[in-house]
């Protein structure tokens, strides 16, 4: 189990800590530039290419050429609709544009690396893919989620499901299943939810509604109806809406990354649309169904006036390394639905940011000694990790009854001091122990440290709440672990 630090649920006690937000590092080497497609909306999806080991970027690019996609006044001339394209790359951070006029053979092709996701007349325009890796029929892991409106003036769309092996071949008709049962916006996201035991999709109640919503299924065929989960309050800026929320399985928890949208009042200047930027703050969940927002800070924040991600980051695709995290957006130099003519098809870009594993939020020593205590824990086996970096200070970590008492040999003077940065330090007691001798037992977890900060505990326990732990010591019953 993993236990992150969003709120203050699990702890028991805390003293002299501060609660503050991770900062993803923006990578300028691994952005996309793909030549012949405008990337401002290109909702990437990145997963594993299973040919060559390496990693593959699944994204809707606005191609040049023919009409306009809607006649919006702010387009840039000569832009038509949007394709389904793709780029390949060995380490996730240096990208090619394969040429697939041969091994993947589409009607009027526009450009190399495009794919035709089933039935082009299906396709509008979509957002992010899911890579299933639950996937039962291996021709149907990646889940493409399709919007098309019926005419600029009616409102109406169209949402299809297509399948995908590999990114590259698609299959789906007009008789797929629909997952909408209005039609949506393509801000759409889907997971795997192991406390629901059934996918869940993150959507807008409606087309152009602008707040987010859950949706369940179990076999991609039928879906619960949609039901309000998230939306912005008092604390947002004025007029902020919710664009949309990718989501992903972490932890054991689950992690929105909300796109706020910074609506401006309204203007003639772009006709019936407005500008505004975008940028990503943090949201979790419990259960996949229920969220909470996190600190109100910019998760991703806006780049600088002129930079790709000044006016729109859309973070859509993330990657759990063995080291870090990497996210994945769309990024754009103008405001949302705002095209600067004479950026052709750089208005915008794929970018790149990565984190410390687990770097979401972390608690820090704001000086002095910092201490804090966990409600009760079951003991599963020996092994105990802390994510911490204390490079000039030091952490000691006790283990106490549920009365708070040091257990023998486990208190904060038994345990070796220790200065650390490291993903999955490990604690150690006098002569060596951990918390073998101490397995099946509910236990309380207490962490010193100054000089430093601290982003996660993983090992073998399972939380519980109060009544959990008072039940396991007076009559052995074990928690639920579906309650966490």
């Amino acid at each position: 189990m993993k236990l992150l630090f969003f709120d203050d649920s699990q702890f028991w006690s805390k003293h002299n800590l501060v609660r503050k937000l991770g900062s993803p590092d923006l990578i300028p080497e691994a952005t996309i530039l793909d030549p012949n497609a405008e990337l401002a909306f290109a909702y990437p999806t990145v997963f594993p290419n299973e040919d060559t080991g390496g990693w593959r970027c699944l994204y809707q690019g606005l191609l040049s050429g023919g009409n306009n996609l809607s006649g919006h006044p702010s387009i840039v001339p000569g832009i038509s609709h949007f394709a389904a394209c793709v780029a390949d790359s060995d380490d996730g951070m240096y990208w090619t544009f394969p040429d697939l006029s041969a091994s993947v053979p589409i009607a009027e092709r526009r450009i190399p690396n495009q794919v035709e996701p089933a039935l082009w007349d299906m396709f509008g325009e979509w957002g992010p893919s899911y890579y299933d890796e639950n996937a039962q029929n291996p021709e149907e892991r990646i889940k493409g989620f399709v919007c098309k409106g019926h005419g600029p003036s009616t409102g109406i769309k169209d949402s299809w499901i297509v399948t995908s092996p590999d990114g590259l071949k698609w299959s789906g008709d007009l008789n797929s299943p629909r997952w909408h049962p209005y039609g949506s916006d393509p801000t759409v996201s889907a997971f795997w939810s192991d406390h629901r035991e059934a996918y869940i999709l993150i959507i807008r109640p409606n087309n152009g509604d602008r707040r987010i919503a859950v949706m369940e299924t179990s076999d991609w065929k039928e879906f619960s109806r949609p039901e309000l989960a998230l939306w912005t309050d008092s604390l947002d800026p004025d007029l902020a809406e919710i664009y949309g929320m990718p989501s992903f399985p972490y932890g054991g928890i689950y992690i929105g990354l909300v796109w706020l949208y910074r609506v401006p009042p309204l203007s003639e200047e772009y006709g019936k649309f407005t500008a505004g930027r975008i940028d990503c703050q943090l949201a979790y969940s419990y259960d996949g169904l229920h969220w909470n927002r996190s600190l109100r800070n910019s998760f991703i924040p806006n780049a600088s006036p002129g930079e790709v991600g000044f006016g729109c980051i859309l973070p859509s695709s993330m990657i759990l390394t063995d080291n870090e995290i990497r996210f994945y957006s769309s990024a754009s130099i103008p405001e949302h639905a705002v095209y600067d003519d004479s950026l052709g098809l750089n208005n915008g870009a794929i970018l790149m940011h990565r984190m410390r594993i687990d770097g979401f939020v972390y608690l820090e020593c704001p000086g002095g000694v910092s201490y804090f205590r966990t409600r009760a824990m079951l003991i599963e086996g020996p092994k105990l990790f802390l994510n911490a970096k204390v490079p000039n200070g030091e952490i000691k970590v006790e283990i106490t009854d549920l009365e708070g008492t040091p257990i023998e040999g486990y208190g904060l003077d038994d345990c070796t001091p220790c200065t650390v940065d490291s993903i999955s330090w490990e604690p150690r007691w006098k002569d060596g122990r951990n918390l073998e001798d101490i397995r099946g037992k509910a236990v309380q977890l207490g962490i010193s440290f100054r000089g430093g900060q601290l982003y996660s505990i993983s090992g073998e326990f399972q939380m519980m709440t109060a009544k959990e732990g008072m039940r396991y010591v007076s009559f052995g019953t074990p928690p639920d672990p579906k309650n966490w």
